[in-house]
């Protein structure tokens, strides 16, 4: 079995179907439309910048998740009913970050402390953005 390449763009849509962020159906979709853009290059990059910046140009994915994602992040981006779009700041031993509703288009700011022990992160909602 061969080891994959990290710098692939079939890597990294694994990594984008891991993550949760873009439902399986829609991935392979995704591609099909890069390849009819204008971001797209003769074939699909080895360099994954292009893509990225087509799925932001789109709305699929925020500059954040983006980067996250070509650090080998998959985990982490979803929290309860929330999708985390981008970090904004920190507070002593907790970080704020803007996070969108799963079920429906409300944004709002979320204060995450790390996980303590065997419990999952705690978290609170520190104001909504309608």
């Amino acid at each position: 079995m061969s080891t994959p390449n990290r710098h692939s763009i079939e890597f990294f849509l694994d990594l984008i179907r891991r993550s949760g962020l873009v439902s399986e159906g829609i991935v392979g979709k995704l591609v099909d439309r890069f390849q009819q853009s204008p971001y797209f290059h003769a074939r699909l990059p080895e360099s994954i910048t292009a893509f990225c910046s087509f799925l932001v140009a789109e709305n699929v994915l925020t500059t954040w998740q983006c980067a996250k994602l070509r650090e080998w992040r998959f985990r982490g981006f979803l929290l309860g009913d929330w999708t985390i779009l981008d970090e904004i700041g920190r507070e002593s031993d907790a970080r704020l970050f803007l996070v969108r509703e799963s079920k429906g288009n409300g944004q709002a700011i979320l204060r995450i402390w790390p996980p303590k022990e065997r419990f999952g992160p705690q978290f609170e909602l520190v104001r909504r953005i309608d």
